[in-house]
């Protein structure tokens, strides 16, 4: 498991960069923490937007029906 992630990881061209905790033992240099902090921020501010259109629940009683609700939305979302 480890292998492969090791792998996968020198292949793509993707890291991973988590937010650290205030009390954390290693903390993030000070630019690379302001980089975390704002790149989070655009990623929430835009999530937010997009759910923002959506309803809080979807009333359905069969998959399919749950299903043509989301892709109905889905294409509401896009077509705005």
């Amino acid at each position: 498991m480890a292998r492969t992630f090791d792998l996968r990881q020198q292949t793509s061209q993707i890291s991973l960069k988590v937010m650290r905790k205030q009390k954390s033992t290693r903390q993030d240099t000070a630019w690379i923490q302001y980089i975390k902090q704002h790149t989070r921020h655009y990623i929430e501010t835009v999530f937010s937007s997009i759910t923002s259109d959506f309803p809080k629940s979807i009333h359905a009683l069969t998959y399919q029906g749950f299903s043509l609700k989301l892709q109905a939305f889905i294409l509401a979302f896009t077509l705005q």
